[in-house]
């Protein structure tokens, strides 16, 4: 594209990010107004994006899940459900309509996540700090709900946000500085070189988002930073830039977080909980693994009485009540207790079409980011599928939101306007 972005675009995806922490109502209007601005904003004359495989799975997705309104009993609720998911059309439209724009704009989309991030856990501990009763108290308060109440979300989400943040920090910061090609012998000039500076804002960067993720005691949210590194080790062996003594500042990742926790008691109390394979669900106090590996066992047994259709979008959790009333899982029912995992509950709602249709697009990111070596849209896609094993990250108006920014948001800003097929590459963009 010839012409650069109008001002309003970088508005857009600013107002985006910053739905992230709006209160509901706020949020709603915004997903409204936001395929209208979009397309208003796309360049005339230029040729119309076709959603592809990512954007039609997405669609399709919400129309079955409508279609499963015709085997629902609890109408009412499913079209509640219906119409909270209208946001697998919401996000592909307006992002198809951005999409001429986006290339340009990753860095910008990237640096406003990040930045966002930042602020809010200052408002965060600035919260903390204003409501404890001394210093003496400071590090004991600075802890899951507590350090998360000003931000307006579960600390599930803020802890995948923060997650996400390091990822487009990466992006901004490193990907996107003059670097020499990862695959050239030659000697990187001076001036191409990171400074020491850099290097000090970039292990600050780390170690803030590993204390935060630390304290906010977010379980899954440690899981899925251990499959990021893990994914980080693939990464480097592939560009066969990895070198054993990064495993000392590995086992400094690891080692701080364990000393973070044991020096919490709310931290050491959860994770306690997590690792114990003895515990009982009814002994649980956190919902832990043993709790969530219940409600998996229930919501399979839940599917196993619809296995081809799935409940259908009103009646899945009447369903699973049921199933956990015949098993005496008395919390389940009277807390009304998801499946504690995407997959799991799409599945018995939907069947294996709606499963399919979910793994698609997200499947499909990740295959194209690895290929093309967008390293920080690979991230991102890990983040999204390994929250939604331990979580239903999607039965959330939140988590849809962040899902759905992020992975539209990530992809269609890896598309070239020629739609053509990934091509490797050296370098991330």
């Amino acid at each position: 594209m010839n012409k650069s972005a109008p001002p309003e675009v970088r508005l857009v995806l600013t107002i985006c990010v910053a739905g992230v922490f709006a209160p509901y109502y706020l949020q709603n209007l915004l997903l409204l107004a936001l395929p209208i601005c979009a397309w208003m904003l796309r360049p005339q004359g230029e040729p119309l994006v076709r959603p592809g495989l990512w954007g039609y799975a997405q669609i399709l997705l919400w129309l079955w899940t409508l279609a499963s309104l015709g085997w629902s009993d609890y109408r009412s609720e499913g079209i509640t459900e219906v119409l909270s998911k209208a946001q697998w059309l919401v996000w592909p439209l307006a992002f198809m309509a951005l999409q001429p724009w986006l290339a340009e704009q990753r860095r910008w989309f990237a640096r406003c996540i990040w930045i966002s991030a930042v602020l809010v856990t200052l408002l965060c501990v600035g919260d903390v700090l204003r409501r404890s009763s001394g210093p003496s108290s400071w590090f004991q308060d600075m802890v899951y709900e507590n350090l998360a109440r000003a931000s307006g979300l579960h600390p599930i989400y803020l802890s995948m946000w923060i997650l996400l943040g390091l990822v487009a920090y990466a992006q901004d910061r490193i990907l996107a500085a003059p670097v020499r090609d990862l695959a050239a012998p030659v000697r990187a000039s001076p001036a191409s070189k990171p400074t020491t500076r850099a290097y000090g804002e970039h292990i600050a960067y780390l170690l803030f988002t590993v204390v935060m993720i630390t304290q906010l005691s977010s379980r899954m949210a440690m899981l899925t930073g251990l499959a990021m590194v893990g994914v980080f080790l693939l990464i480097l062996i592939r560009l066969r830039k990895f070198r054993w003594w990064m495993t000392v500042g590995l086992a400094f990742l690891v080692l701080l977080p364990w000393l973070l926790i044991q020096a919490n008691s709310v931290n050491r109390s959860r994770v306690s909980e997590m690792v114990d394979l003895q515990a009982d669900h009814t002994t649980n106090r956190w919902g832990g693994r043993s709790l969530r590996v219940a409600k998996w066992k229930n919501t399979l047994e839940c599917y196993s009485e619809n296995p081809i259709l799935g409940t259908g979008a009103g009646d899945f959790q009447t369903e699973l009540n049921n199933v956990y009333r015949r098993n005496g899982l008395e919390t389940g029912y009277i807390n009304q207790f998801n499946s504690h995992n995407q997959y799991l509950q799409t599945l018995a709602t939907l069947g294996p079409l709606g499963l399919v249709l979910l793994l698609l697009p997200f499947l499909y990111g990740l295959w194209w980011a690895w290929m093309d070596q967008k390293w920080e849209a690979l991230m991102v896609f890990v983040i999204i599928l390994s929250s939604m094993l331990t979580e239903s990250m999607l039965e959330r108006q939140k988590g849809l939101y962040i899902v759905g920014l992020l992975g539209n948001g990530y992809f269609w800003g890896m598309l070239h306007r020629s739609g053509s097929a990934p091509q490797t590459q050296n370098h991330a963009t």
